[in-house]
C-alpha cells in the first residue's frame, strides 16, 4: 500500500511539473511572434535609430584602434609591436562580430515604412501614380566608415546640406513603379489612403576590415510593397 501511494503521489508531481513548464514555452513562442510583427512595421526614424547605434558603435571601436595602434612603444621592438597590432585586429573583429550577434543584425529583417500618396488615377490605363515624400535619414559617412545601399531598383541614397550640416538619406525612387488597378480596387485605395505605406523589407550587412581599420554598413533591399498596413493588405509587391 505504501509502495502504490508513493507511486501515485510522484506521478502527480510530474504531471503538475509538466504543466506547469507548458505554458512558460507558450509564452516565449508568443513574444517572439510579436517581436517579428514588430520589425516588420518600423517608422523611418526607427531605422535610423538603429543605424546610428551600430555607426557609434563602429566608429568608437575604429578610433579605439587606430589609437592603439598607430605608433610603436619606445620600449617595444618591432616584432613586439607587429604582434599586439595583430591582437588589436583580432579584437576588433571579434567585438564587432559580437555586437552584430548580440543586435541579431545577421538574421534580421526589417519592415521600414514610408506613407504613401496617391496622387492620380487614370481610368483609361488603370494606372496610378504613386508617391512618398519621406525618407530614412542615414549616418553620414566618414573616413574609413561607410553606409551605402547595395544596388537595386527602388531604394537609393542621396547626399545634401540641410540647416548647414551634410547629411545622407535613403529614398525611394518611384519614376519606373507603374501600379497597374482595376478602378474598384483604386477606388478603395483612394478611400483608405492614410493607411496605405510602401513597406521595404531590409537586411543590414556590417562588415570589417581589421587589416585596414575600417567599416561599412551596408542596407540590402529585399522587398518592396505598396500595403494597406491596417489590413495588411498587399497591393503591389516586388523582390529586390
Amino acid at each position: 500500500m505504501n509502495i502504490s501511494l508513493r507511486c501515485i503521489v510522484g506521478v502527480v508531481a510530474l504531471l503538475v511539473l509538466v504543466a506547469s513548464v507548458e505554458p512558460v514555452h507558450s509564452q516565449q513562442q508568443q513574444t517572439g511572434a510579436t517581436s517579428g510583427e514588430a520589425d516588420d512595421f518600423l517608422t523611418p526614424q526607427d531605422f535610423t535609430e538603429i543605424l546610428k547605434e551600430a555607426w557609434t558603435f563602429l566608429k568608437d571601436e575604429l578610433e579605439k584602434f587606430r589609437d592603439a595602434t598607430k605608433t610603436k612603444k619606445e620600449f617595444e621592438t618591432s616584432g613586439e609591436f607587429g604582434q599586439r597590432v595583430a591582437e588589436q585586429r583580432r579584437n576588433l573583429l571579434s567585438r564587432v562580430i559580437k555586437f552584430v550577434n548580440d543586435k541579431q543584425l545577421n538574421d534580421r529583417t526589417l519592415g521600414v515604412l514610408f506613407q504613401a500618396t496617391l496622387p492620380s488615377y487614370n481610368a483609361d490605363t488603370q494606372i496610378y501614380s504613386v508617391a512618398t515624400q519621406l525618407y530614412v535619414e542615414l549616418p553620414y559617412n566618414i573616413p574609413g566608415l561607410q553606409t551605402t545601399v547595395a544596388p537595386n531598383q527602388y531604394v537609393a541614397v542621396a547626399d545634401s546640406v540641410r540647416r548647414g550640416y551634410r547629411t545622407s538619406s535613403l529614398y525611394l525612387k518611384l519614376d519606373q513603379l507603374r501600379w497597374q488597378v482595376s478602378r474598384e480596387e483604386a477606388r478603395e485605395a483612394k478611400a483608405n489612403e492614410s493607411d496605405i505605406d510602401f513597406r521595404v523589407r531590409f537586411r543590414i550587412n556590417v562588415s570589417v576590415n581589421e587589416v585596414r581599420g575600417e567599416a561599412r554598413i551596408t542596407l540590402v533591399p529585399q522587398h518592396i510593397q505598396l500595403v494597406n498596413t491596417k489590413e495588411n493588405k498587399v497591393y503591389w509587391e516586388q523582390r529586390l
